[in-house]
């Protein structure tokens, strides 16, 4: 299924790349290392997919909606976190202060610069991640597996899961290369691993109305990311969406 008026990933995989490659020769070889091995492996199994009912990154031209849908995810994400920050925690501690917490584990300040940061942990990490892992993977698998990965059924849903326990395992060895890494709790994992099923939810979704693509999901990781960022940087506006001002 090729892009009619949108963006095919292999191409936006290789634009990826080339932007890695920069920051890894000036800022950090372990973190770019981490990306680079994703975009390895998704360069090289998109000829074997690609026949096959393939999610590229934006099918048509719906910016609008596909930004929209992303906000929303984000929101859901939010929203089913903070009862499971207050029964692990013990208290209101709110689910802004945990995806910091998510991204100090994971996220190191390049080189000090917030613009690099925001770059490679807001953009560039987000659209391998979500091409990757919920794109070439999940259809790879689902494809060997003769899974029916654009509807929901029990084998779908086990496939979804798998996704994202590899989606939180994936962050999980980002604590142990980078050594800039901080804590990587039970709050961390578990919103990981929710993160990943609300985008697995999105892409089933969408699937199932005919429309297969990953451009949502990227848009939904791009928010978390960069607020994340930003409120652990101190940013004043990003603390006080949040009610962290």
């Amino acid at each position: 299924m090729a892009a009619r008026n949108g963006i095919r990933d292999t191409s936006i995989l290789l634009a990826v790349a080339i932007l890695l490659f920069v920051f890894q020769v000036l800022y950090s070889a372990e973190v770019s290392s981490i990306f680079f091995t994703l975009l390895i492996i998704g360069l090289i199994i998109s000829p074997v997919v690609y026949p096959i009912s393939r999610f590229p990154v934006e099918f048509d031209a719906r910016r609008l909606s596909d930004i929209l849908w992303g906000l929303g995810g984000f929101a859901v994400y939010i929203v089913l976190l903070t009862p499971a920050v207050i029964l692990i925690k013990g208290s209101g501690a709110s689910a802004a202060q945990s995806i910091v917490g998510y991204i100090q584990a994971t996220t190191p300040i390049l080189a000090g610069s917030t613009i690099v940061t925001l770059i490679v942990f807001g953009i560039l990490g987000p659209i391998t991640e979500s091409v990757v892992i919920f794109g070439r993977i999940y259809e790879f698998i689902g494809t060997t597996a003769k899974v029916a990965i654009d509807r929901i059924t029990l084998r779908s849903v086990l496939l979804a899961t798998f996704i994202a326990a590899g989606f939180t395992f994936l962050h999980l060895q980002a604590r142990v290369l980078v050594a800039e890494a901080a804590i990587f709790d039970n709050v961390a994992i578990i919103s990981t691993f929710l993160f990943g099923a609300i985008s697995m939810a999105i892409i089933f979704y969408r699937s199932s109305k005919g429309i297969r693509e990953l451009s949502p999901i990227i848009w939904m990781h791009v928010f978390a990311n960069i607020s994340a960022i930003l409120i652990k940087m101190g940013n004043p506006f990003a603390q006080a969406i949040f009610g962290l001002a």
